[in-house]
């Protein structure tokens, strides 16, 4: 007993010796600084303007304010100060210049909260911004409301007033007797100002009962409903206006996907009422005002805010601030710290409004995109910087995809222009590859509008638009002058002229080769390493630096540094361009060590191969060559076989290859085919059903077919033919002269005529050409 005599002793004499210490708390969000006042007050306080501020006033005149860290966590430029006036009386300074306005209301435990809000009071007879009288025992005390959170504002009430303002206080009025009733008592209103707030009341409560009526969110009898609208609304004294001749129409009642609401869930979704934008797939449009990034930051000259911004992240609480810690996170993304954004929110992200859309928006200024594309691919049809930041986050952008392009011009236009500069290179590139350059010109001319003189990234998206437009020459002009500068973009700059190069189908230089080299072996370990082998190979191939080509091929694979599609697709080019435009020696000093490349290159590429060797006389690597995947071969490839077996002698297997086939080549084949199997008759009856007189006529000559000839043909091989059935016909016992001197004058005659015949022969015809021993092979006979 003694001892718990003696604790309660200890506990309860300090409270009695002492008076009551009240910590002052503090914290600032987005629009207004906040000060909590951990004590037990209840309602029995008192709180208005003062000269230079406002005077909170506590019942208990031994209040101490403990005011010693209250400006730990807000800045002051909304409360310059606080002091202690004793008698429980605390001072707040407002900062000069500041218009500002106060709030108050009460917690759960009896805590006041004192809230200095920007702008002015949103209803014009405040309770708090009415004036203390002097201070006394209970100087005109504003009434106060009992809250269980943070006041709504007003206009999330559609403006409904929920107390009815008490008149301003007398500021002569000292006299004790005259003091108001204490705080928290409905306070008297004078008639005037009573009954203009309770007409203005009814009068919004009838107009969002028939809008809600309306729109079907509740049932109510509105015959009267603008009648007693219309009266509240007009002064008594007021000239009554004529009746309309027919009163207006209700409207239709809403659908269940309409989104349309009064004060309900529906329209505090959609700000400033009516029904809020939907994209195409009838999904709601995310509200700019989330995309807002111009509102995040001031000037982007360093990161000399970011401490501002981070000491607001904790409370008054000192617990996480969601508005603060959204602040911060927003201000990251304005100065483009985008790693640091998201490190951020993912720590925090349970306090912050909407944390999967700063996400994106880090990605975006960090990597150009957004993983979350997918998802806001139907945004980019929305208003303002929706569609923006939508679009920003894809990684490319289809022909003919819809696209709020205005609105996308217009909220880029409106960025700062550090972003502008950061974001409109890629922006730009992302409209012309989707072939919208109108918008991707006014991306670019917005970016010219920054501060400061041209920067490279304009230059190269200059360029990207020349090309684009059909002004190659300028283009290729602004290209080389970005490759010879060091600078962050020379290497976009050296890839894009490279492939300006190949699509032209022209070379690359070897100054920018040998950049190509450097930059892919500087990168070969990194992300852009491939792009830039890739580039150096193709434009070792363009230049018909083939043996180079196939050598950086073949080190790329030794150490993976491409996927194999591209490996695959490198290749064919490489051998495409080698069967084009190689050299024969080069052909063959590359391709034939190669031919186990060959089976899974295209079609077309393996017979542009097979046929530069079949040129050269050697069938078996071509046939090699041909096989390919071992499939059937289609018509094209059964030509290509047929000539290969006419260099191996085979005529009937070239037949057979040829079997079924019309065309002009086959024919052709066929009957070399059959003049090689000896059959001249069956050789001139095939080139003359194709018409090739040409061909009709060497058969016929090479087979003694002189009947075959034209009779009427002036050609010396005509005349020849003729000549030697004229011999035929002689040494058959034709008819012969009918006298010796007939028969020798007749024999002289044809003599002369037919060594005229086998002078002009011998004249057309020429001694073959013999092989070029520099050629390194012989193609004197077949195969050799």
């Amino acid at each position: 007993m003694i001892r718990a005599a003696l604790i309660l002793l200890i506990l309860f004499l300090p409270v009695a010796a002492t008076a009551e210490r009240v910590v002052v708390q503090s914290g600032d969000h987005a629009g207004f600084s906040r000060l909590r006042l951990d004590g037990d007050f209840g309602l029995d306080w008192a709180f208005g303007r003062v000269e230079g501020g406002y005077e909170f006033r506590a019942a208990a005149g031994d209040t101490d304010w403990d005011i010693s860290r209250s400006f730990d966590r807000i800045t002051r430029a909304r409360i310059a100060g606080l002091r202690d006036l004793g008698g429980g009386r605390l001072f707040i300074g407002i900062a000069p210049g500041c218009a500002c306005h106060a709030d108050a209301f009460v917690l759960r435990d009896g805590k006041v909260v004192l809230d200095i809000k920007d702008g002015p009071a949103p209803l014009t007879d405040a309770p708090f911004e009415r004036a203390l009288g002097p201070a006394g025992p209970a100087a005109a005390p504003a009434r106060v409301r009992e809250a269980r959170g943070p006041a709504r504002p007003a206009e999330l009430r559609a403006g409904l007033p929920l107390f009815v303002a008490a008149p301003p206080a007398d500021p002569g009025v000292t006299d004790d007797a005259d003091a108001p009733p204490p705080v928290g008592a409905a306070l008297p209103a004078a008639p005037d100002l009573q009954r203009d707030r309770v007409l203005e009341t009814e009068t919004v409560l009838l107009e969002q009962i028939a809008r809600a009526a309306a729109q079907g969110l509740l049932d109510a009898d509105l015959s009267r409903m603008e009648e007693e609208v219309e009266a509240a609304t007009t002064p008594p004294d007021a000239a009554a206006p004529p009746p309309p001749e027919a009163p207006p129409p209700l409207p239709e009642p809403v659908t269940d996907d309409s989104h349309v609401t009064v004060e309900t869930s529906v329209d505090r979704a959609a700000p400033g009422g009516g029904v809020a934008p939907k994209t195409d797939t009838g999904e709601a449009c995310i509200d700019p005002q989330y995309f807002d990034v111009a509102q995040w930051g001031g000037p982007a000259e360093g990161s000399a805010d970011i401490g501002a911004y981070r000491s607001r992240i904790l409370g008054e609480f000192d617990a996480a601030d969601g508005a603060g810690v959204t602040a911060l996170a927003r201000h990251y993304i304005y100065l483009t710290f985008g790693a640091e954004a998201k490190a951020l929110i993912a720590h925090y992200a349970a306090a912050m409004d909407r944390p999967d859309l700063l996400v994106a928006m880090a990605e975006i200024v960090d990597e150009g995109q957004a993983r979350s594309a997918p998802d806001l691919v139907a945004q980019m049809v929305c208003d303002g910087a929706t569609a923006l930041w939508a679009l920003l986050a894809q990684p490319q952008l289809r022909p003919g995809q819809p696209v709020n392009a205005a609105a996308v011009a217009m909220a880029f236009a409106g960025l700062p222009a550090h972003l502008r500069n950061h974001l409109g290179p890629g922006l730009a590139q992302t409209l012309i590859a989707a072939g919208d350059t109108a918008t991707a010109t006014r991306i670019r001319n917005a970016m010219q509008r920054a501060e400061g003189s041209p920067t490279p990234d304009m230059a190269l998206t200059d360029s990207r638009l020349d090309l684009a437009t059909g002004a190659r020459e300028s283009a290729l002009e602004r290209l080389d002058a970005l490759v010879q500068q060091d600078s962050d973009v020379m290497p976009e700059a050296l890839l894009a002229r490279v492939d300006e190069a190949l699509t032209a189908d022209a070379g690359v230089s070897p100054s920018q080769v040998s950049l190509l080299r450097s930059l892919a072996y500087e990168h070969r370990a990194g992300a852009d390493g491939q792009r830039f082998t890739e580039a150096l190979i193709r434009a070792l191939a363009a230049n018909a630096d083939f043996a180079a080509a196939f050598a950086a091929l073949d080190e790329a694979a030794s150490r993976a540094a491409l996927p194999p599609e591209t490996d695959t697709a490198l290749r064919a080019a490489t051998f495409a361009r080698l069967a084009r435009d190689a050299a024969d020696d080069t052909l063959l000093h590359l391709l034939i060590p190669r031919l186990g490349e060959t089976p899974g290159l295209a079609s077309e590429i393996r017979r542009a191969l097979a046929a530069r060797l079949l040129d050269l006389g050697l069938p078996d690597p071509a046939q090699r060559i041909l096989a390919g995947d071992d499939a059937l071969p289609d018509e094209a490839d059964r030509r290509l076989h047929a000539r290969a077996a006419l260099l191996q002698g085979r005529a009937a297997v070239a037949v057979g290859y040829l079997a079924g086939l019309d065309d002009a080549e086959a024919t052709r084949l066929r009957g070399e085919a059959l003049e090689q199997a000896a059959d001249y008759a069956g050789a001139v009856r095939v080139y003359g059903e194709a018409g090739d007189g040409q061909r009709r006529d060497e058969a016929a000559w090479r087979g003694g077919i002189w009947e075959a000839f034209a009779t009427g043909d002036p050609g010396v091989q005509a005349r020849a033919a003729a000549l030697m059935q004229g011999e035929a016909a002689t040494a058959a016992g034709g008819d012969a002269p009918d006298t010796p001197l007939a028969a020798s004058r007749a024999l002289v005659a044809q003599s002369r005529a037919a060594r005229d015949v086998l002078d002009a022969l011998l004249a057309e015809v020429t001694e073959p050409s013999a092989p070029d021993p520099a050629a390194g092979y012989d193609l004197s006979t077949p195969g050799g």
